[in-house]
């Protein structure tokens, strides 16, 4: 007993020890002449905001804060600025932190941003105005960067954009269309999931997996155009995706479909492809209805593999069953039906 107490003093003595080391390494953070903004200095003496401390409307970043450059924006340095309705970059501002602008409710544009290569992770996550961003220096989109942004209706990058990260534009419902550039390799997990408005897609030649839910409850989209070089479609990717209808080319690259991919999609969409392809067996063992095409070539019709779709119209189903919206679900007409009954029986 009396070691393990030794022990224990040992240990504590020798964490407090230590702690003056820790403190020295941490950055020395600094309050601007004007008082709106808390900043460290990177290793080239340049300025990294880390909390906005200002009330503006909308706030204009200087170029340099106490004669030193600003060039990043750190983590959660302005978040939840509910009032904050427009914000302009620093025309050297190279990097945006985690979760930098999440949660400023009212925030509807960014202006700037010209030469910012790297963002981090929900970097305006629930930016519930936010209606236009242009960054076309940003070469990897982030996870989460913009989920729940259900305003946003235009979303430019660079031409060279490499990689969408999960969850990079859930729920943004007023998203019209995405440029897929043949740069771009790789689409993370639910990355346009609930993207309600979005009418096309061109994927990029360089995509060989369409992972978890991707295109998920698009239900307005209409026309897809898949990758030559695609390989996987997966669990979901395309589920519930109601308008989408035509022919959908399957490349013969294709080796695995996922049984729900095409989940609660109309029975107007028609998969095609190869005799023996990935796609002639996904529709064979959900007893699709297979026509011969040209040759080797077959089509499928009526490919749902199963899961009824409530009600053949969006907004039928937001009606009857409740749509993802930012504040929630919406009141649906069987709960309204309910609270009334409710109501009449306790009056």
């Amino acid at each position: 007993m009396k070691k393990a107490l030794s022990l224990l003093l040992t240990l504590c003595l020798a964490f407090c020890l230590c702690l003056p080391a820790f403190a020295a390494d941490a950055p020395e953070i600094l309050t601007s002449a004007d008082g709106k903004y808390a900043y460290t200095l990177d290793d080239n003496g340049c300025a990294v905001i880390t909390e906005y401390l200002g009330h503006e409307l909308h706030c204009r970043i200087p170029m340099k804060l106490d004669d030193h450059t600003v060039v990043g924006i750190g983590e959660d340095a302005f978040r939840n600025k509910r009032f904050m309705r427009s914000v302009s970059l620093p025309v050297f501002l190279s990097r945006i932190g985690e979760g930098a602008f999440a949660c400023c409710d009212l925030l509807q544009k960014i202006e700037g941003g010209q030469i910012v290569y790297s963002v981090g992770a929900c970097a305006f996550e629930d930016c519930l105005s936010l209606t236009e961003v242009y960054l076309p220096s940003l070469k990897e989109i982030p996870d989460g960067m913009f989920t729940g942004c259900w305003r946003l209706r235009e979303a430019t990058f660079s031409d060279k954009l490499e990689k969408i990260g999960g969850w990079a534009f859930w729920g943004c419902e007023s998203l019209r269309q995405f440029s897929f550039p043949e740069t771009l390799t790789e689409i993370g997990t639910q990355a346009f999931k609930e993207c309600g408005s979005l009418r096309e897609v061109v994927l990029s030649d360089g995509l060989e997996v369409i992972p978890y839910e991707a295109f998920m409850q698009c239900t307005r989209l209409k026309t897809v155009k898949l990758p030559a070089n695609l390989k996987e479609i997966g669990e979901g990717a395309f589920a519930q995706c109601w308008r989408l209808r035509g022919e959908l080319r399957i490349p013969d690259s294709v080796t695995t479909i996922d049984a729900t991919a095409f989940n609660g999609c109309s029975s107007h969409l028609t998969l095609a492809g190869k005799a023996g392809s990935a796609a002639w067996h996904y529709c064979a063992q959900d007893g699709g209805d297979a026509a011969p095409v040209f040759g080797d070539d077959f089509s499928f019709r009526d490919v749902d593999t199963g899961e009824v779709k409530p009600m053949g119209h969006p907004l039928l189903h937001d009606l009857f069953y409740g749509g993802n919206l930012y504040l929630g679900k919406i009141i649906t007409i069987p709960l309204l039906l309910y609270a009334i009954l409710v109501h009449q029986l306790v009056r």
